[in-house]
């Protein structure tokens, strides 16, 4: 069945406005996930010189955008989700399970990676298969993967649109997703998606996009379509602040410190050698005929060639004419450029609140102080993500739900995520707190002095209640719990008392009886 793209609002309309907008952003993804993976635009020489320069500039390159991004990424993670059904500490037990079973505990740091990155990520729900229990969920790529969201309601999602080549099946695979209804529509394709057109291309994942798309060139795929009651798009849009990288706005301050860094290796290649001179006596004369100045030709009349003469060989003996002298160069002071980049770094350290300590090894030794007020502004920033990423997980879990039918625990209003702190204390700093903390129930202690999650909080209090039952038991005088059918008896003699724990008398606890 072809797709018909001049009716407005039917599938074929919908994926047209939906690739264009895909497509309009494929450059700009291209260049930020250049960055990440260490392979940012190379500065000087055009086009004519780049493959011959190319590979010297790269040394010079670093990848601090990478740096950035772990940052954040490695203090963002889910830990509880409660519902309406089930608030309690430890989390609702049902959407920890829908959860766990999607692997989402390692995949999450994928969302906020590609948040922090090309500034936008995706999540994609699909019903479960094969008498599964729970939807299936999916990281999607923003370079495969667009939606439209409603200009008067920015949360409600129109429509969204994925565009893959499937290279086992070779096919142009497009997917739609509109209100309860999901179109999947093919085209064969043999031929390999050709990489991006940037140097060093092989690094890193190659965005498996088609580099060109037409509805009517495609054919829709019933057997794959369907239609589902679920009205809610399901895919959930994870935006970064203002939907731009983390980086994204400071490639101009990368930029810098890679020239500054190119211009150190530029001054240290050409001076790996030093230049020398020989320097001629004050009689000396540029004149050929005096006997004290460098002769221009040997005795057979061939032009001396000094430079091979003089050659730098560590095992050449040069004979030089009365009263010269070698005169060698000094190389450049290339302490200002070193400089010069730290200070770079610096700057980029404060326009990425990311701790300065994570671009250099010898910020370590800063004051306690300053180091805890660079940590500040990671912390803030991972909070404000924590706070934005967790709306949108929220829509994820609500629409799982509703596949599943469970209305209970689907309304995304009773939803809250539980997230691990973005602060992380050391041991010394934790027990030092808790021993002050003397207001504080033993669970709040637990949860926000020592950062446990609710399953190790859960797990703490059964292991705290089972000491105080043994150290009960332990005490002098406690009495040992009995075997069905006998009286309980002490654990230990009273200290003083004189007796023996074990009765004279007759009975079942007499081992003479």
């Amino acid at each position: 069945m072809t797709i018909d793209v001049t009716e407005p609002q039917s599938p074929g309309w919908w994926m047209q406005q939906l690739w264009r907008q895909l497509s309009a952003g494929q450059k700009r993804f291209q260049l930020l996930e250049d960055y990440r993976c260490g392979r940012p635009r190379l500065i000087l020489g055009s086009e004519a010189v780049r493959s011959a320069f190319a590979r010297f500039q790269r040394v010079a390159r670093s990848n601090f955008a990478d740096v950035i991004v772990q940052a954040m990424v490695e203090r963002m993670a889910v830990r509880a989700i409660r519902t309406a059904a089930d608030a309690t500490d430890n989390g609702d037990e049902r959407a920890q399970a829908m959860w766990k079973a999607n692997a989402l505990e390692i995949f999450q740091s994928d969302v906020y990676r590609m948040m922090a990155t090309f500034g936008i990520g995706y999540v994609s729900l699909a019903q479960p298969e094969d008498d599964a229990e729970f939807p299936i969920i999916t990281v999607e790529d923003p370079r495969q993967v667009v939606t439209i969201q409603d200009p008067v309601n920015p949360l409600k999602t129109l429509a969204a649109f994925k565009l893959y080549h499937d290279q086992m099946a070779g096919e142009d695979v497009a997917v739609l997703w509109l209100p309860g209804q999901k179109v999947v529509a093919t085209r064969k394709r043999a031929a390999r998606i050709a990489p991006p057109p940037t140097e060093m291309s092989f690094i890193g994942p190659p965005p498996l996009v088609p580099v060109s798309f037409s509805p009517a060139a495609f054919t829709i795929d019933e057997a794959r379509s369907e239609e589902y009651s679920v009205q809610d798009i399901p895919v959930v849009p994870f935006g970064n602040r203002d939907r731009v990288g983390e980086f994204e706005l400071h490639l101009d301050l990368l930029d810098r410190i890679n020239h500054m860094i190119l211009q150190r290796i530029v001054i240290a290649t050409l001076q790996a050698f030093k230049q020398r001179a020989i320097e001629l006596s004050d009689q000396a004369t540029d004149d050929p005929n005096d006997p004290r100045a460098l002769p221009t030709h040997d005795d057979e009349g061939n032009l001396i060639d000094y430079d091979d003469l003089f050659s730098a060989d560590p095992g050449a003996l040069w004979r030089l004419p009365v009263g010269a002298k070698i005169w060698e160069s000094s190389q450049a002071d290339i302490g200002g450029i070193l400089t010069a980049v730290k200070d770079d770094a610096m700057h980029l350290a404060v326009v990425t609140r990311t701790p300065f300590s994570m671009f250099t090894p010898d910020a370590a030794n800063q004051s306690a102080e300053g180091a805890q007020l660079q940590r500040e502004g990671l912390v803030f920033k991972v909070e404000d993500r924590d706070r934005i990423a967790g709306r949108s997980w929220a829509e994820v879990v609500s629409i799982g739900f509703k596949m599943m039918g469970d209305t209970d625990r689907a309304p995304v209003s009773g939803i809250s995520v539980d997230w691990v702190p973005a602060e992380r204390y050391s041991l010394a700093e934790k027990a030092q707190a808790d021993a002050q903390a003397l207001s504080l129930p033993w669970e709040q202690k637990m949860r926000l002095i020592w950062q446990l999650d609710p399953n190790e909080v859960a797990i703490a209090s059964a292991q705290r209640a089972h000491d105080a039952m043994l150290a009960a038991m332990a005490a002098p005088g406690a009495s040992l719990p009995a075997p069905p059918g006998r009286p309980a008896h002490p654990a230990s003699p009273t200290p003083g008392a004189g007796t023996s724990p074990v009765s004279s008398g007759d009975g079942p606890d007499n081992p003479a009886a």
